[in-house]
């Protein structure tokens, strides 16, 4: 069907919206994935010193973390 060029071009405008929020969910996104896999990475070095030193658990909110004054 011949559509005019006024609602050819709000399709194109509602287009670059929506790729403009979805380039923005995904940049959101990837903060989000890379936070997670630097805490896992963490967990895993930390799992490994627990491991090296023969314990048998820790406080994964305090084991290998700086102290703060």
């Amino acid at each position: 069907m011949k559509r005019d060029l006024g609602w050819h071009k709000k399709c194109w405008e509602n287009s670059e919206r929506s790729i403009r929020a979805a380039r923005d969910n995904l940049a959101r996104e990837t903060i989000r994935l890379e936070a997670m896999q630097r805490d896992n990475d963490f967990r895993s070095a930390q799992i490994t010193e627990a491991e090296r030193r023969g314990l048998d658990g820790f406080d994964a909110d305090k084991f290998m973390k700086k102290r703060t004054a």
